[in-house]
């Protein structure tokens, strides 16, 4: 089956939590989760109490990585990510609490960046309930989040979410399906390098990821097929796909 090492020198970041040698464990908990791209980009968590827990034969009889706390966070110790474009897909889950959860962030300072972040509960200004959010550098001085879909909800399913981060405009798909955005606003992300983090110090997320594909660049339809079919035939979630996906009934190859 094809994987996410044919997309060449555009995958930035590969995390499968399925591939035990790339799991470092500190008795149940994991301190580092080493990158498969070949850019060497490992997430680590040297504090005890802020490792996430690795559990086997979970999702589907696949591993993954289960965050459960507010301060569970793995993160990498050199910068990258310096083009204003990306494509990120995470497969993972959610629960309904706590409001805010962070799946991935790459931040210079709180809120100050690009992340993926889900809202569990109740709404406040032009944030929802079952909100994706994602924003760029400055939201903290007091511009809106970036991008804004709904359509997740914290039941704890697992799903492919896909995010790419353009130049003018973003787009959100879970299980390669389209999630149209409340809010788009316009403009460059970030070009700068920073520190990517599978959950976060605070705000974390609570739920279990499986696996993190980062590609610079808007990925190709093509491959971003591939990569959706890849990862739905991997964790036995193709019942997830669109009726009409590529991959519906065969895995890329």
């Amino acid at each position: 089956m094809w994987d996410p090492s044919e997309l060449g020198a555009d995958l930035a970041l590969w995390l499968d939590a399925e591939d035990t040698n790339s799991i470092t464990l500190n008795g149940s908990r994991v301190n580092q989760w080493r990158d498969k791209s070949g850019n060497a980009r490992h997430v680590i968590q040297g504090v005890s109490s802020r490792q996430p827990a690795y559990v086997a034969n979970s999702l589907n009889g696949n591993s993954v990585v289960r965050y459960s706390t507010s301060q569970e966070f793995l993160e990498t110790n050199t910068k990258f990510g310096s083009a204003a474009q990306r494509s990120v897909f995470s497969l993972n889950t959610y629960t309904a609490t706590p409001q805010y959860q962070y799946v991935w962030h790459m931040e210079s300072a709180p809120d100050t960046g690009a992340a993926l972040v889900f809202r569990a509960q109740a709404a406040f200004s032009d944030w929802q309930q079952n909100d994706t959010i994602s924003w760029a550098d400055g939201y903290n001085s007091g511009r809106p989040p970036r991008f804004i879909s709904n359509g997740i909800t914290g039941d704890g399913s697992a799903a492919i979410h896909g995010l790419s981060l353009g130049s003018q405009e973003s787009q959100l798909r879970i299980n390669g399906a389209s999630v149209n955005a409340r809010t788009q606003l316009t403009g460059a992300w970030p070009n700068i390098a920073r520190i990517f983090s599978v959950g976060r110090d605070t705000q974390s997320l609570d739920g279990d990821v499986a696996e993190i594909i980062y590609v610079d660049g808007i990925i190709s339809t093509t491959d971003r097929q591939k990569v959706e079919g890849y990862l739905a035939w991997k964790w036995r979630l193709t019942a997830n796909l669109p009726s009409n996906h590529p991959y519906k009934l065969a895995p890329p190859q």
